[in-house]
């Protein structure tokens, strides 16, 4: 299962688990994401400039796909992280409530 997660500017831009996992192909469809949306290889999550954000305080900022070897493979794409292109409400929208628990404040 391809994994989702919304992340943080500044030097730790995740914490807790992933927001949603779902197949790939779902991940596709729903959230527009395309090969050239490659960030970065696994397994390092990518980080994002602090651009004067106070990380977790300023809440979060960014959505990327995480897609591991097993999955990136029935699609022909290469392992690691993808830039959502949509916003964290409209992920949301799109895909449900995240799963329990995860906090979005």
């Amino acid at each position: 299962m391809a994994e989702i997660w919304f992340c943080y500017e500044g030097p730790e831009p995740t914490r807790g688990g992933p927001a949603y996992k779902l197949p790939i192909d779902e991940c596709i469809g729903k959230l527009d994401i395309s090969e050239s949306t490659f960030l970065s290889d696994l397994p390092k999550a990518p980080k994002f400039q602090d651009t004067g954000g106070y990380g977790a305080i300023a809440g979060y900022k960014h959505v990327v796909l995480r897609l591991e070897q097993t999955e990136s493979g029935s699609v022909g794409w290469k392992p690691g992280f993808y830039r959502v292109p949509l916003e964290l409400d409209e992920v949301i929208e799109r895909l449900g409530d995240p799963k329990d628990p995860f906090d979005i404040s």
